[in-house]
Parts: C-alpha cells; structure tokens; sequence
C-alpha cells in the first residue's frame, strides 16, 4: 500500500495530513462580511474508486476540514496551500502519522498513561489528555 501522487516533486508523503492547520476565508449566512476563521483537515483526497487515478489536482476529491464553528467544508489542493497556517517554531517535533485526536501512550515519571493528544489552535500547541469513559476529561 502506497500514496498515489501524480506530481513529479512528490516524495510519497501527504502534503497536508489530517490534523493539519487552516485559516478559511468565509462569509457567515446572512452576512456580507468575510471572516477568517481556523480549523484543521479531516480528510485527504482519496480516488473514488480503487481503479480511478487522478490525472490532474483539478480532477482529485478535495480535503475535507472542519472548522471551529463545527461548519465542514470541501476544498482543492490549489486552494490549500493559501489557507495552511505554518507551523510556528517548536523545539518539541511530532512524527508525521500524528493527527488530533491520536491516540497516544505517554511515559510520566516512569509511568504508562493512555491518552490523546490534542492540537490547540488558539495557542498553536499540542497537549495530551486523558479522558473517562464518560468522555469527560481527567
């Protein structure tokens, strides 16, 4: 199994994997006024059927990314590299298959604890959480 990417500089890995950072312009229902508003991607492009193989970016499903008003939208990969918020410095680095919500094991003074770890956008961190069975949050 492998990442199927027609353009030639590609190197076999997701440009923008789920979880990625976003900044989309959008007009509120009932409002003429453009807001930003952030979110993040939920979803990469994926050939609509398993013969079916993109012969452009115009021709590939868009990302799907959900805002955080909870709006979810559809967007071209053009269009992505304008609304990508880049990562700002950080001396803690994440291996690329982590994405919100990822289930994660954290060691803690020599202790296991199963969690998740969670991309906050208004600080642009990551943390990791612990939650109940009940969803609530430790």
């Amino acid at each position: 199994m492998g990442l199927y990417d027609q353009r030639p500089s590609s190197n076999g890995v997701e440009s923008y994997p789920e979880g990625t950072s976003v900044l989309l312009s959008i007009t509120p229902t009932g409002s003429s006024d453009i807001i930003k508003m952030r979110g993040s991607v939920i979803s990469v492009p994926l050939p609509l059927s398993e013969n079916q193989i993109p012969l452009s970016d115009q021709e590939s499903p868009p990302y799907v990314i959900r805002l955080v008003d909870g709006s979810i939208h559809q967007v071209t990969y053009e269009l992505m590299e304008d609304i990508v918020l880049s990562p700002s410095a950080s001396t803690l680095s994440f291996p690329s298959w982590m994405s919100n919500n990822q289930k994660v094991m954290y060691l803690h003074d020599g202790t296991y604890l199963k969690g998740i770890m969670e991309y906050d956008l208004d600080n642009s961190v990551w943390r990791f959480s612990q939650r109940k069975r009940n969803g609530d949050e430790i």
